[in-house]
């Protein structure tokens, strides 16, 4: 007893002297890179709100895959990319916004008060306590036989217009665009929805009980589910989470230590990222994949906070939306020719900002949640997002964790999809993580519906 007792006070201490070491470093290296007592001072909370967020994370006893996520973007694009581009170039960000200490101070206190309301919520509500993901409890309630059916069917479906893109894509290296209302749509449907097909059939193969040969079915999806979603055609929004969920539901079994499984996503996402850059041949590439590796966090692939600080200008100029942006991110799939007033993307119209005052060279950059909160409710947007998204982790851990398999895919897609919907624009990412979860819930349906009336036929 007493000795359960001492190491209880053993690990209560761990944690505070951890604890106090995190407010010692998030003060020492703003303290090093600045003289400015303001920038000091909301690099130091910037700083203590992402490193608090994961000391919460790492010491809780569940298994989060949306959790594992977010903590990969603080870290590597709100802690790591911004100290590293700010050291090196005092003049101007990496998207050609010139440093203006206002900004930053006032973009760094919007950016950790989104954090720490964030970590509030979701910590202080009530959670599944899954210490890993467990893939034995699901009740898939499909007939093995038409499970298999149809995935065949599907092969000779889809693999055609899968190959096609590739091909079209390799010999063209870029996409043309097409605004009609019937090419946007159709283009949306196979994106979006029909391409996640594949991925479903993987985790029906994985979870699906009795299932002979389950090896072979399983490497046959994820076959399909690479032909499907690759940097070849489309962006890391676009194949990223589909890549995501096929790792978490193959490697379910293995991933017991949850420190470990925190520890690997931080160390091991510089060289995913840089390998989804590399593998794309529409992206001109100067640099070998270990440079890029090294060099990208000074770079736009990691403009995440610099857009904050050039977005809150623009937004001064500008004025708020006022809920444009986020009511067109809603209704992505209506085409332009249909809604003349629709919003762009919040990335865009930044970009475009840039591109006319600053000089930079591309429209296309990501827009982070906070500054779509911000730029369409100002400082109270950022406070309700804040909360909303804090609920939809909870959520999306529920989901992941449930026993029903049409909210188990729903939950494992969302989850993996935080970090581009945290990375944005909104709009885009939006709609990917939207477009994915109705292809998984329409072909479960119409399995569900298949296998009701196999059934209605064999009682007869």
């Amino acid at each position: 007893m007493i000795k359960n007792q001492s190491e209880k006070d053993n690990k209560v201490l761990n944690k505070e002297l951890f604890f106090i070491f995190l407010v010692i470093f998030s003060l020492i290296i703003p303290t090093l890179l600045f003289e400015n007592i303001y920038l000091i001072f909301s690099f130091f909370i910037l700083i203590f709100s992402v490193l608090f967020h994961l000391w919460k994370s790492i010491n809780s006893k569940y298994f989060s895959i949306s959790n594992i996520f977010l903590n990969i973007f603080y870290i590597h694009f709100i802690l790591i990319a911004p100290l590293i581009q700010i050291s090196l170039d005092k003049q101007r960000l990496v998207n050609t916004f010139p440093v203006q200490d206002d900004l930053i101070f006032y973009s760094n206190l919007l950016l950790s008060s989104f954090i720490f309301i964030t970590t509030i919520v979701y910590f202080n509500s009530p959670k599944i306590k899954n210490s890993f993901l467990e893939i034995k409890n699901v009740d898939l309630k499909l007939n093995n036989f038409l499970l298999k059916f149809l995935f065949i069917i599907s092969i000779f479906l889809l693999l055609p217009g899968f190959i096609n893109d590739i091909l079209e894509r390799i010999n063209i290296q870029n996409i043309v665009q097409n605004d009609s209302p019937n090419s946007t749509i159709l283009n949306l449907i196979w994106s979006k929805s029909l391409k996640i097909i594949p991925l479903y059939f993987l985790m029906a193969f994985t979870f699906s009980k009795n299932l002979k040969m389950r090896f072979f079915w399983q490497f046959l999806a994820l076959l399909m589910v690479l032909t499907a979603k690759n940097p070849i055609v489309e962006h890391r929004n676009g194949f990223g989470a589909s890549f995501a969920v096929a790792f978490f539901v193959l490697a379910a079994p293995y991933i017991r230590n949850l420190k470990k499984t925190y520890l690997l996503g931080l160390l091991s996402f510089p060289i995913f990222f840089a390998l989804g850059v590399f593998l794309a041949p529409h992206r001109y590439k100067q640099k070998g994949f270990i440079e890029e590796v090294f060099t990208s966090y000074n770079s736009t692939h990691f403009d995440a906070w610099s857009n904050l600080c050039a977005g809150i200008d623009f937004i001064n100029e500008r004025g708020f939306y006022f809920g444009k942006q986020l009511i067109s991110a809603i209704f992505f799939w209506v085409p332009r020719s249909v809604w003349t007033n629709k919003g762009s993307g919040t990335g865009q119209e930044l970009g475009d900002y840039l591109v006319q005052s600053e000089q930079l060279w591309f429209n296309n950059i990501s827009s982070i949640l906070p500054l779509e909160a911000y730029v369409d409710f100002g400082i109270i947007g950022v406070i309700v997002f804040a909360i909303c998204f804090g609920k939809i982790l909870v959520m999306s851990d529920k989901f992941t964790h449930s026993s029903s398999f049409p909210l188990k895919p729903v939950g494992l897609f969302i989850s993996c999809s935080i970090l581009f919907l945290y990375r944005g624009p909104f709009l885009s990412s939006f709609a990917f993580t939207f477009g994915g979860i109705l292809g998984i819930l329409f072909i479960h349906h119409l399995l569900k519906y298949l296998n009701l009336l196999l059934k209605s036929f064999s009682i007869k």
